[in-house]
């Protein structure tokens, strides 16, 4: 065995963020089985050589097994789905999410401004343009043009107000305690901005921060890490089934593969034992002395396939 200098090495050819590195000995192992969207899941060599296997995302998809697709994004982050800007009619992380039907334009910034308050000015052409001619307060070929000044929809700073407060009228209050109307109809209340209460964001609070309290009330960005079992813009995506943890950053190794570790106590442990090469309660520790780990808070999906000569005696990360 070589157990002096650097015996074999390996050149993925350029920087990456890894999840993982993952090198294995030369038997015993099932073939590279390859999924949707051109991505390699289980990255476990055969035949007579050692490979190993590096894995990124292919562009315009993100996140863990690359599950998500950036929607008109083809930039987005491999990692976590963000993109320069959203095209019309898109937000969120990756793009993923559409405007409500009242939102249209880069990011969903621009509000309809419509007679009818029923009326989608997102399907007409242009965007923007009212059937029904603009509301009260609003004017232009789109409706986005203010004839009052100062105007609530013209206001950038967001101030907190209680639904219901003394001596205003006709404000309307919907779920959660957020207050909609932009401008209160007493004579005596010139403008309310309207701001979600702690754990919603979004567009009229419709998104709710998950096992993250603090997140933006506008971003739904949490200014730590999610808790348990959550990942993704306002902790609001649940882990894949075999992944658990604060960030999703563990898998389940068990011996029965649809098993899900994330239901067990402690999470993680697994009923039908550890898979091949694992041990401890939740079977995250490696019996394999030739198994090299290396783990991150990236999730990347790009193959690339080393194999030396011969079989190597020494592992050098």
């Amino acid at each position: 065995m070589h157990v002096d200098g650097v015996w074999w090495k390996i050149d993925f050819g350029g920087s990456y963020k890894l999840s993982r590195v993952i090198i294995y000995h030369n038997t015993g192992f099932n073939q590279l089985q390859c999924q949707a969207e051109g991505c390699c899941w289980d990255e476990e060599a055969a035949g007579s050589d050692i490979a190993c296997f590096m894995n990124e995302c292919k562009a315009g998809y993100f996140g863990w097994r690359c599950r998500f697709h950036c929607h008109q994004c083809p930039t987005c982050d491999r990692v976590t789905g963000k993109c320069p800007t959203c095209p019309g009619d898109r937000w969120g992380v990756g793009c993923m999410l559409t405007c409500d039907s009242r939102r249209f334009g880069v990011n969903c910034v621009k509000e309809c401004h419509c007679n009818d308050e029923n009326e989608n000015c997102q399907n007409n052409s242009p965007k923007g343009r009212c059937n029904s001619g603009c509301a009260p307060h609003f004017t232009g070929p789109t409706c986005q043009v203010s004839v009052d000044t100062p105007h609530c929809r013209d206001i950038e700073k967001r101030a907190r107000i209680r639904c219901g407060a003394s001596g205003v009228t006709q404000l309307q209050c919907q779920a959660e305690g957020c207050c909609w109307d932009d401008a209160a109809r007493d004579s005596d209340i010139a403008c309310y901005k309207r701001e979600c209460k702690a754990g919603y964001f979004g567009w009229r609070c419709r998104f709710q921060c998950h096992k993250c309290p603090t997140c933006d009330h506008v971003t739904g960005k949490c200014p730590s890490t999610c808790q348990d079992d959550r990942w993704g813009i306002g902790c609001m995506l649940a882990c894949d089934r075999r992944r658990f943890g604060v960030n999703c950053v563990k898998e389940c190794h068990c011996n029965d593969d649809n098993e899900n570790c994330q239901n067990n106590s402690p999470k993680g442990r697994c009923n039908s034992g550890c898979a091949p090469h694992f041990t401890g309660l939740t079977c995250q520790v490696t019996t394999a002395p030739w198994l090299l780990e290396r783990q991150s808070t990236s999730r990347v999906q790009r193959q690339v396939d080393i194999s030396p000569s011969e079989p190597p005696a020494k592992v050098i990360p």
